[in-house]
């Protein structure tokens, strides 16, 4: 099996059988091009997250590829507001401005 110096930096943090699972599961996906989404190249959970995995995936035979899709201000506006509800904040209720010039 291969194995991947970036992700076993990671073996004084969890179990060792939560690493394994991940070098069977990553075995399975080697060969693929995943194409990531995201509103933002940097800053932000989702980009700080790609930026970090991107390495491992790739030592693994994961090839990624990132879009970024520029929003208008309505729109980011709208996709704030979903994240922020979706996370179980329900102060981010939509207005009815937002939704209705979508």
């Amino acid at each position: 099996m291969k194995t991947s110096p970036q992700l076993d930096r990671f073996t004084q943090y969890v179990d060792k059988s939560i690493i394994e699972s991940i070098y069977q599961k990553a075995s399975l996906l080697a060969g693929l091009h995943i194409l990531h989404f995201n509103t933002t190249a940097t800053g932000g959970g989702v980009a700080e997250i790609l930026s970090e995995i991107t390495p491992i995936t790739e030592e693994f035979g994961i090839q990624q590829t990132r879009q970024i899709i520029e929003l208008d201000d309505t729109s980011n506006h709208f996709t704030g507001r979903l994240v922020d509800m979706l996370q179980g904040n329900v102060a981010g209720k939509f207005r009815s401005r937002s939704v209705t010039s979508l």
